[in-house]
């Protein structure tokens, strides 16, 4: 097995995001101060900061066969993720992603999936068959569920470690949890997922716990909840472990979340424990925020253990060691 190979089953978009000095309520139009289309999709998005942190990546996804799809092939190419596995699906159109963001940095994403619903069970398979197993397996909820399900299955029959983001959030995800070694809800998801408030999930105490109760007694795995400025809690069963979040300027948010998957994937397939590999998805996370767009906010390794060292002393910077935070 290759120690920090990483295999992501997910989404590609061509993203279009305005700015706008406030977010829109319903019904209502704003008139915005910026634009641009750039390429994401959660799929796309962990598998760059995967790579953008030094594993080895391939990538399983659907592309349509429109104008954007050349945006989109070319970007491939750009970020140093496999595409031995990514197709191109004739007479379909390619995901789009309609983002808004607001000056304080906030998002509101709309995603029309298109050949994102076309990501099927036999690639997966043909690249699980291709040569060596990866060390982890990453997949999202922008696929169709019965691809992300044999997704988990064959990882399970093979001994990979499994992380599934639940975004955005799908009840009949709750079926396949046994098959999930690490699920990373943020707290919206883990409350519709945990069939809890997002008031009082966000809230955090003993709602919030319970919600993480819940569903790690279903799973058995470790449940890792992403909160934005509160930082994360994961629980395993056996206790809760909180990692604190960095104070950053922030310029925009979105990708974060994927920027803190695709990061935490790579360092678990490199050999950090969980604890270590969590904070190393929190420091890349905060870089990402600092930078406009998903398109190329991913860190380097050396940017991401730069901000660990200003943080611990250093302490933090060597895989797999565990900084009380």
């Amino acid at each position: 097995m290759t120690a920090t190979r990483v295999l992501v089953v997910g989404s590609i978009n061509c993203d279009i995001t305005v700015r706008v000095p406030d977010l829109p309520l319903p019904n209502q139009t704003i008139l915005g101060h910026g634009a641009s289309t750039t390429i994401g999709g959660k799929g796309l998005n962990q598998a760059a900061a995967a790579a953008a942190v030094g594993a080895d990546v391939q990538f399983v996804a659907t592309i349509g066969d429109d104008h954007f799809s050349r945006q989109m092939i070319d970007y491939l190419g750009q970020t140093g993720v496999g595409t031995d596995f990514v197709r191109s699906k004739p007479a379909c159109r390619s995901g789009i992603a309609i983002i808004t963001v607001d000056d304080a940095g906030n998002n509101v994403i709309a995603v029309a999936p298109g050949a994102n619903g076309e990501v099927t069970p036999e690639q997966v398979e043909a690249a699980f068959d291709d040569g060596e197993l990866p060390a982890v397996v990453l997949v999202q909820l922008e696929i169709p569920i019965a691809t992300v399900a044999a997704t988990l299955r064959l990882a399970r029959a093979r001994g990979v470690t499994t992380i599934l983001n639940p975004a955005p959030a799908h009840p009949d995800i709750l079926e396949f949890l046994p098959f999930i070694d690490i699920l990373t809800p943020n707290e919206h998801e883990l409350a519709e997922l945990a069939g809890l408030s997002v008031d009082a999930v966000a809230a955090g105490g003993a709602s919030f716990e319970a919600a993480l109760v819940k569903l790690q007694s279903i799973s058995g795995g470790t449940i890792l909840a992403t909160r934005g400025a509160s930082g994360s809690t994961a629980y395993d069963g056996n206790g809760f472990l909180r990692i604190p979040a960095y104070s950053m300027d922030v310029v925009d948010t979105t990708g974060a979340g994927d920027v803190f998957n695709g990061t935490l994937a790579a360092s678990i397939a490199s050999g950090d424990d969980l604890a270590g590999a969590i904070r190393k998805a929190t420091a890349a996370a905060a870089i990402s925020i600092t930078r406009q767009s998903a398109e190329n906010s991913a860190p380097s390794l050396s940017e991401v253990v730069a901000l660990m060292a200003g943080r611990d002393g250093g302490a933090s910077a060597q895989a797999g060691e565990t900084v009380k935070p």
